[in-house]
């Protein structure tokens, strides 16, 4: 345990949502760190707030802290940014400014932490908007099967991951050979050229020939793409809008924020 290699000294209390022995309480406790199961936290609180009616349910106000959601901690220790109401609300409710203009017949699939200010503004712009929301299953290494049965037409995600999805076309494409890799390869040059020149992302011959079979990997409705959290290459950025037939906007913030401060526009 940590405490008892001199580390987290600040710590004296745990709680746990899971079941836990009656030996982890005493290690716990020898190392001078209480430790609670969650419904024994819940139970106390349900007692205290009947003993002091003062301390009863309060309606929330835009002031009052809705979260305290931690930074990466990429730039140093992580701190806990203290985000009210408002901040999330004002977020959530920018996006359609920044260019991300949603109706109920969206749908995107959620498989960022829940706790991450982008999962959280995203979640929150759906509640508002009316969008649906698709859970991923569990396993990211699955993403693409998720995305398969779900179809989002909404697709936030971070560089690593589409450098990763970059990485699959790319090297499906190297195995090409012939009239299909000529093919292939002049329907992304030629829509890369068309994307520079004309902001086009949609090229009617070339997306029914080769582009809906990249579509495709991402359930083949996505409409509008978004990335953040990290920078992503223009070149791999590019390449995929021309892949996809949809902008994907790169947007820019930090947890202080509720995430959301710049976007580019479509």
């Amino acid at each position: 345990m940590l405490k008892s290699q001199g580390r987290a000294n600040s710590v004296k209390n745990l709680i746990s949502f899971d079941k836990f022995d009656k030996d982890i309480r005493a290690d716990a406790k020898d190392a001078g760190i209480n430790i609670y199961h969650i419904d024994e936290v819940l139970e106390a609180g349900i007692k205290h707030n009947a003993a002091n009616p003062s301390y009863a349910f309060k309606e929330p106000t835009k002031n009052t802290v809705y979260m305290f959601c931690y930074t990466s901690g990429t730039t140093g220790d992580p701190k806990a940014a203290m985000l009210t109401h408002e901040n999330l609300l004002a977020a959530a409710t920018s996006c359609k400014y920044g260019g991300i203009d949603v109706t109920e017949e969206d749908c995107y699939i959620s498989y960022l932490p829940l706790a991450h200010s982008f999962e959280k503004c995203l979640f929150i712009m759906a509640i508002i908007r009316g969008i649906k929301v698709g859970f991923y299953s569990g396993d990211v290494l699955k993403l693409t099967d998720d995305c398969e049965v779900l179809r989002p037409t909404l697709f936030p995600s971070v560089p690593r991951l589409f450098c990763r999805i970059y990485d699959k076309i790319t090297s499906r494409l190297s195995e090409l050979t012939g009239i299909k890799a000529y093919l292939a390869n002049r329907a992304i040059q030629s829509k890369l050229f068309y994307l520079e020149h004309q902001a086009a992302y949609t090229y009617k011959f070339y997306d029914t020939a080769v582009c809906n079979k990249f579509r495709a990997i991402l359930g083949g409705r996505g409409r509008l793409m978004v990335t953040g959290s990290a920078p992503i290459a223009v070149d791999v950025l590019n390449y995929l809008k021309v892949c996809f037939c949809c902008p994907i906007l790169e947007g820019y913030g930090q947890t202080e924020s509720s995430a959301a401060s710049c976007i580019t526009l479509p």
